[in-house]
């Protein structure tokens, strides 16, 4: 086709089936579907029907930049720019503006876009800054920008405190900081005597008195929501202070000097005037110097004179103490001329213009109500020929400057700036200003003000506006703009015009005009204005609603009403970018239950079309809300809280607040961390749980897990017996473990959870499954020992999971033991006889093994019964009695004489008593030592324990050695009283024997019982005890070998194991008689008291 002849070229190798086309400088009816034709010799042509789709447009496209969705200070952040391409020969270079403190990585290159990254560490110092990637096609010469605005998150800092007196002893402390997101929160803390106190006044500013007699500083906390920043502490004065207010001062008037220093203090003061190399006290007075002080309540008023001053000082110092010795305050004061001009040494002016000479003047205070004249001189000298301006007479004026000049200010403000209108060549000149009171006084204040007046473009006309603005789509556009004049015309009416080009064209569009909106571009219409006013010199303008179309270049023109005017260069370029910017969320402490408000602000210095926030929240969350805004500035801050009542199901539910404009909106979502107490607490283990119960075999592991849900995270802990066992913090989980588990670890254990806003817990009952331990047989019936005759329980007792499920039973004898024909836990006996005495054990079973009791052995006891081993008996050297008694506790043994009582081992006169205890039986020793009279003598042996007592009493005296009467007399007697006791054993033998039959006939619901039996035999050889227990007559039949019986041997009488007889020699009778002692404890004694005893003569 002629109209690609020469533009359209195969790039590729058709060989390497590449058949890439390249076509050159492209026109819009380019646009069009292109198919790609191939024609082979000898082959049939072919059409491939995939079309490719060409769209020519008049620019490449923007480059694209990414933002990393946060950007917070300290944290390295990147930012991506990509730059599309359809041709190689025209690969955009990509490039970016200056950020401090940043670096740019290798440019990556792909078939088809180009990309490059900035990197730096985000600092308060990029917030706000504006970053442009340009896309530059060298090609085709275009060159297209995008940029970025960075917000970047910082903590707050920089928080300082503003003190400001005020009247009734008043302080106004001001805190201000910066921080993005900004402070939302300010507390204050107190500081007195060392120690630090938070108060309960919160805001920006507070308001607390001074004066107060101690010392007080402040310090205030910045709040955002990223952290918190602390200022200084300010010191409070108090009423030790003195303090130099601001009232202080000094003035110089012609060559004299007055100065005061103004003082606020409770107390006494000393003020010092410090000049250079000289201090001067409130006490020196003559001369050059003169100071005096007058007081007025806590005022007091120190004044300084220096009279007839050459010098050429400009401030001096002022500084006081109290009498009460606090630290001295200081002030530096300037000398300020009391005749004083303030004007310029040169004016430039444009011819044509105007020329406004700026003076401002001072003059003593006792001329403040006088009334006054102002005259501009057009000369170096006082001349009347030569005045340019005269305020009360206009008829003095030079004719050449006549009704061309001015005040623009007024005389009793100070104020005598001079405006020359319609400047020309011979204007040019010096000028002063000369003040004229009605009293006379006046003043000239050099030096005179030259002025200039060139031809050329004044100075004066001057524009600051930026070369370059971004603006993202759907928002607004400030171009900042300031203006400046000449002088002349500050009074001028004038307007404003705003061109959308980038110089003035015929026909050029009008952006915006201030007098007429109808000049305006249709397409700019209504969305364009002025933010500032053009009388401040503030130009800058305000574009609404930007779309793509609003890009380009923009300058201003300024049109006064007397045909004066002036356009301000260069222009000012707009970029359009995509709208980016996202509404912002203060997270909150949103608890379950509680209701909550959750911020959503966005930022905008456009006062245009208002966005629109707006909420989406889970349909389960209902609230309500509430809309604001505020201003701060030139930024408008638009507010949307969420109230609502979240409930532990929406934590990690999400809340979007979402920004609209007419075209464009952005939004941002925030996550809901719901905060509730402790809740669903469980515990479990691999041993399995059931009603909060947990049976572990001895000597195995065991773990359990406490769990729980809880945000934030809880503090778990288990307990045992009121003991910690084992804790965590800000942890769900707690294990309790147990690496060998003994009995001991059996019990009740509590797992709680607690966290800020409550607390759970739960309990577990710990069973170790063990055999029996601690084995043990407890008498029951015996509460005082066991007494003869009594009945008793023997239990089986032992410490087992699960418990006992039976009992073995064992009899110790005689070197044996022998298991009862029982399974029982208890076992009875009864009635209990000493001759019961006996051992016994036993053995607790379980499924888990068994344990055996120590043993026990039954001790009966019974009161003291005299034996029939007592006797007397003559020797060579004297008479020995013996008393023996069988009890149990063993008894005590105690010899009573006429005169007095012998126990133990001792001797009193011709007395020498012993005593020897074996096991049950005590035994006792009297001796009648020498030669014995004819008197008789009566001697008792008394033996005693706590069930009664027994007593053995014998008449001794001697009535020749060889009376046969005596001795016949004496046989006699022994033979009828050993018949007697004979048959009184005999009787009683037979009677218990009944008895023990009848009982072992009833039946017995105990599981055994004993019945005591004793068979006495006596002789005058031995007498022989059986063994009381009976083996079968037991009510439960004994399994295994019988036990031996136990046998108790002893003689009844006589020399026991001796067949023959003792020899009698001289005749020596005792008359022996036993008596009786009521026992009174209610106990069944055995057999009858009356006891006997063999008695041996010699």
């Amino acid at each position: 086709m002629s109209t690609f002849m020469g533009r359209a070229k195969i790039i590729g190798d058709l060989e390497q089936k590449n058949c890439s086309l390249r076509i050159n400088n492209l026109r819009p009816e380019d646009s069009d579907m292109y198919y790609f034709y191939v024609d082979l010799e000898g082959f049939k042509d072919h059409t491939f029907t995939d079309p490719v789709q060409l769209q020519v447009v008049h620019v490449p496209d923007r480059p694209v930049i990414l933002l990393p969705e946060d950007i917070t200070e300290g944290r390295p952040a990147n930012i991506i720019c990509k730059a599309f391409y359809a041709c190689p020969d025209n690969r955009p270079i990509l490039t970016w503006s200056e950020l401090p403190e940043s670096t740019v990585n290798t440019v990556t290159k792909n078939s088809d876009e180009v990309s490059t990254v900035l990197m730096f560490n985000p600092s308060f110092k990029h917030h706000g800054q504006t970053v442009l990637c340009i896309s530059d096609y060298l090609e085709t010469n275009h060159r297209l920008v995008n940029s970025v605005t960075l917000s970047v998150k910082y903590f707050p800092r920089n928080t300082l405190i503003l003190m400001t007196f005020k009247k009734g002893n008043m302080i106004s402390l001001r805190c201000s900081s910066e921080g993005n997101p900004a402070v939302h929160y300010f507390s204050w803390s107190k500081v007195s005597h060392g120690k630090d106190t938070e108060m309960s006044q919160v805001g920006q500013t507070i308001t607390i008195p001074h004066g107060i007699g101690e010392e007080v500083s402040y310090y205030c906390t910045a709040t955002s929501a990223l952290g918190s920043s602390r200022s200084l502490p300010v010191r409070i004065p108090n009423k030790y202070d003195a303090i130099i207010l601001s009232e202080s001062r000094c003035t110089q008037y012609l060559t004299n000097v007055t100065c005061l220093c103004v003082v606020e203090s409770n107390s006494s003061v000393e003020a010092m005037w410090h000049l250079p190399g000289r201090t001067i006290g409130v006490t020196g007075s003559g001369g050059v110097y003169e100071t005096q002080s007058t007081r007025a309540g806590s005022l007091i008023t120190n004044t300084l004179t220096i009279n007839g001053s050459n010098m050429t000082m400009k401030t001096l110092n002022c500084s006081v103490a109290n009498s009460q010795g606090r630290t001295p305050s200081q002030m530096q004061l300037e000398i300020q001329e009391e005749w004083k001009g303030d004007n310029p040494q040169d004016v430039m002016a444009q011819e044509g213009l105007c020329a406004q000479i700026p003076c401002h003047y001072s003059y003593p205070s006792h001329l403040a109500n006088q009334m006054r004249g102002g005259v501009w001189y057009n000369n170096e000298e006082l001349r009347s020929s030569s005045i340019a301006f005269h305020s009360k007479d206009h008829n003095h004026e030079s004719p050449r400057l006549r009704h061309r000049t001015r005040l623009s200010g007024d005389l009793k403000d100070g104020d005598c700036s001079l405006i020359i209108n319609d400047i020309t060549q011979q204007d040019a000149g010096a000028y002063f200003f000369r003040i004229e009171f009605d009293n006379g006084e006046s003043y000239n204040y050099y030096p005179a003000t030259r002025l200039h007046v060139s031809a050329a473009l004044s100075e004066e006309w001057k524009g600051s506006c930026p070369r370059d603005v971004i603006a993202q789509e759907g928002l607004c556009a400030q171009i900042p703009c300031h203006y400046s004049y000449p002088s002349c015309l500050a009074n001028q009416p004038r307007g404003g015009v705003w061109f959308n080009a980038e110089k003035v064209k015929p026909w050029a569009p009008l952006a915006f005009h201030s007098k007429d909106h109808t000049h305006e571009s249709p397409r700019l219409r209504h969305r364009t204005r002025l933010s500032g006013d053009l009388k401040d010199g503030d130009c800058s303008l305000i574009i609404n609603d930007i779309t793509q179309q609003d890009a380009g270049a923009y300058f201003f023109r300024i049109e006064f009403d007397n045909g004066k005017s002036h356009n301000y260069y260069p222009a000012t370029r707009l970029h359009v970018s995509d709208f980016t910017d996202k509404p912002t969320i203060f997270p909150a402490e949103i608890i379950a239950g509680k209701r909550v408000d959750v911020s959503c602000t966005f930022n905008t210095t456009c006062n245009g079309t208002a966005p629109v926030l707006t909420w989406v929240n889970p349909a389960d969350v209902p609230g309500s809300v509430s809309n604001s805004v505020t201003q701060h500035g030139i930024t408008l801050t638009y507010t949307s809280v969420l109230t609502l009542i979240p409930s532990l199901k929406h934590h990690g539910q999400t809340i979007t607040c979402r920004v609209r404009y007419p075209s464009v909106s952005s939004e941002q979502t925030l996550a809901l961390t719901v905060q509730y107490a402790p809740w669903n607490l469980s515990i479990t283990s691999r041993d399995t749980i059931k009603d909060s119960l947990i049976n572990i075999k001895e000597g195995n592991s065991a773990v359990i897990l406490c769990s729980v849900e809880s945000f934030p995270a809880s503090n778990l802990t288990w307990q045992h017996l009121g003991v910690t066992m084992n804790r965590t913090s800000s942890n769900n989980e707690l294990w309790l473990e147990f690496s060998h588990v003994t009995p001991r670890v059996a019990g009740d254990y509590q797992c709680v959870a607690e966290n800020g806003h409550g607390a759970v817990e739960r309990a577990i009952t710990i069973t170790v499954e063990h055999s029996p331990k601690d084995t043990t047989v407890a008498i029951s019936g015996a509460m005082s020992g066991i007494r003869e005759g009594s009945n008793i329980t023997l239990t089986c007792s032992s410490k087992s999971v699960p418990l006992a499920s039976s009992y073995a039973w064992f009899r110790i004898g005689r070197n044996t033991s022998v298991q009862l024909n029982t399974s029982a836990r208890s076992i009875q006996f009864g009635p209990i006889a000493r001759e019961t005495d006996a051992s016994f054990y036993c053995t607790a079973r379980n499924p888990l093994g068994n344990g055996t009791s120590t043993i026990v052995h039954l001790s009966v006891e019974y009161k003291p019964e005299i034996s029939p081993e007592s006797k007397c008996t003559r020797r060579a050297e004297g008479i020995t009695c013996v008393c023996a008694a069988r009890s149990n506790p063993p008894a005590d043994l105690t010899w009573h004489l006429p005169l007095t009582n012998i126990s133990g081992n001792q001797s009193i006169g011709q007395f020498l008593a012993w005593r020897i205890s074996a096991g049950q039986l005590v035994t006792g020793s009297l001796t009648l030592l020498g030669h014995q009279g004819e008197e008789e003598l009566t001697v008792f042996c008394s033996v005693r324990n706590q069930h009664g007592e027994a007593m053995f009493k014998v008449y001794l005296w001697v009535k020749g050695t060889n009376s046969n009467e005596w001795k016949v007399g004496l046989l006699t007697a022994g033979i009828m009283l050993i018949v007697a006791l004979v048959g009184f054993i005999i009787f009683k033998y037979v009677r218990k024997r009944k008895a023990a039959e009848e009982r072992a006939s009833e039946p017995s619901d105990m599981a055994m019982t004993y019945s005591p039996l004793s068979a006495k035999y006596q002789g005058a050889q031995n007498a022989v005890v059986v063994d009381p227990w009976n083996t079968t007559s037991d009510a439960i039949r004994e399994t295994g070998t019988p036990a031996p019986q136990d046998l108790f041997e002893g003689p009844a009488g006589g020399d026991a194991g001796h067949g023959q007889p003792t020899k009698h020699e001289d005749l020596l009778y005792a008359n022996v008689n036993f008596l009786k002692l009521p026992s009174g404890d209610g106990a069944v004694h055995r057999g009858e008291d009356t006891e006997h005893a063999q008695i041996r003569f010699q």
